[in-house]
This record gives structure tokens, C-alpha cells and sequence, in this order.
């Protein structure tokens, strides 16, 4: 964003509003009306769609393919609400988060004065979790890696960011991307005992993918992971909770436990 504000005539982008998710559905809710539509996904599911197609630098009908398989037959329909909430942001002189990115990759890979200007401004750019990058943000990079050094940081075996669009190959594929590149391996783990890192190095050795390394605890040894299975989350909250009390009755202090979530509402 600071390069659309300090070039906003090089990026076409005079007198343009950035808008945020809330504008998005806003606009995505006026255009998809009150239909009722069965299979019509709601503004929030619209949204997902589009910014995932941009993000990936992929087609509707790819997308719907990969993420949507039901939605194929109502695609034409979803195209239309698509094109309508792209004229909704050029009358309106509006850019969302995915145009900004979108914006200056286009201009950086197409204007070699552009290229140049921004090159001078950087020696390095420093890229963190690398792993959850996506297509369109590594056409954005890519042009710029012959001129300034990229220092990438990133582990390609921990990408959750897939649903958004996420490549974990931009990190993993990263010396067959810049052949010049190289790579500083950590393999020394900080935060787990050997015995969580042995389950993870077995997971690592079963894929069809070379990771080529091996996790070492600093920390040492510590208890064994075990593997629970429960046939609802009813279930599971109650074995959590009786495996607390059991331990506090054998002298554990409350305080001595943690639960860890992957979201609130669970």
C-alpha cells in the first residue's frame, strides 16, 4: 500500500478507497439480493470464492472445482454477482486488500522503470512465514528477486493457510525458484520434548515429499504423545475434564493445567 501512496499515478490508483471485508460483503449482499436461491452461497461464502480465485491467480471454474465442487451447476450465476461487484468497485473508485497486491504485482512485473524505481528503494525484503504466501503474492516478488535479495523465512511443513490460497511450494520449491539461493536448515526445536519431535520426523519420513531434516529438542525428553479418539466433542470435553479433576486429586494445583483450542467457539 505505502507504494500505491507514494506512486498513485504509476499504479493508475488516483483518488482511490481502500476498503475492508465489511465494504466487501456489503457490496457482495446488495448485488446477490434477496435471492432465494437455494444453492446462491451467501455474501460471506461469495466473497471467500472470489478473493480465493485472485489469490491463486486461478479461474471461477477452477476454483469451484477445487473448494466448491457443488456450486459448478449455479456457476454462470455466481460469474454475474463477480463481474457486477468488479463494476461496483470501478464506478466507486474502490480497491480491496486482494487489488492492492494484485495492483502493484502487475505493474512491477510489466513497467521496467517501475521495477527499477522500486528496487532502488530496498536492498533486502525480508519475507516471513513464507510457507502461507499464495500465487499472487509470489508474482509480486518474483520480479524484484534479480535485483534485490529476498530473505525468506518459513517452515514447509506447517502451512495451514491452504483454504486461502496458500502455496506451501513457495518455500519449499525456493532454490528451484532462484537457483542462485541458498538455505539455512533449523533443525533444532526450542519449544518440544524429543518425544513430540520423533512423532513429527516419523509424519515427515511418511510423505511423498524430501523434507530432508530431522528435528532435535533442546529441551530433552518428556512424556509420550498419546492418540484419543472420541465419537463427539461432548465426549472429548468430558474425558478432558475428568482427566483434570483425577490429576488434582493427586495433588496437581488447578493452575498447573491448560487447555489449548484451536478457535473460541470450541
Amino acid at each position: 500500500m505505502g507504494l500505491i501512496r507514494r506512486l498513485p499515478k504509476l499504479f493508475g490508483c488516483i483518488g482511490h478507497t481502500v476498503i475492508d471485508r465489511d465494504d466487501q460483503l456489503y457490496l457482495f449482499k446488495l448485488l446477490r439480493g434477496n435471492s432465494k436461491e437455494e444453492k446462491l452461497p451467501k455474501a460471506a461464502a461469495l466473497c471467500d470464492i472470489y478473493s480465493y480465485a485472485r489469490n491463486t491467480r486461478s479461474s471461477l471454474t477452477v476454483t469451484l472445482e477445487r473448494n466448491y465442487h457443488d456450486l459448478l451447476p449455479i456457476k454462470s450465476r455466481i460469474a454475474d454477482i463477480i463481474v457486477g461487484f468488479e463494476s461496483k468497485k470501478r464506478e466507486r473508485r474502490y480497491l480491496d486488500y486482494d487489488d492492492i497486491l494484485d495492483v502493484v504485482a502487475t505493474v512491477v512485473r510489466d513497467d521496467s522503470e517501475v521495477r527499477s524505481y522500486v528496487c532502488q528503494l530496498y536492498d533486502h525484503l525480508l519475507v516471513d512465514e513464507m510457507q502461507d504466501t499464495n500465487p499472487l503474492q509470489w508474482d509480486l516478488l518474483k520480479p524484484l528477486s534479480d535485483k534485490v535479495k529476498l530473505f525468506c523465512v518459513g517452515d514447509d511443513a506447517q502451512s495451514i493457510y491452504g483454504f486461502r490460497g496458500a502455496d506451501f511450494r513457495n518455500v519449499h520449491s525456493f532454490t528451484e525458484r532462484l537457483s542462485d539461493s541458498v538455505v539455512l536448515r533449523l533443525d533444532e526445536n526450542y519449544r518440544s520434548t524429543q518425544e513430540i519431535l520423533d512423532l513429527s520426523n516419523w509424519l515427515l519420513a511418511q510423505s511423498s515429499i524430501k523434507y530432508n531434516k530431522h528435528l532435535k529438542a533442546i529441551r530433552g525428553s518428556g512424556n509420550k504423545p498419546r492418540l484419543l479418539d472420541f465419537s463427539s466433542e461432548w465426549e472429548e470435553g468430558r474425558w478432558i475434564v475428568e482427566d483434570i479433576v483425577r490429576r488434582h486429586n493427586e495433588g496437581a494445583e488447578w493452575s498447573r493445567h491448560m487447555i489449548l483450542a484451536r478457535s473460541g467457539f470450541q
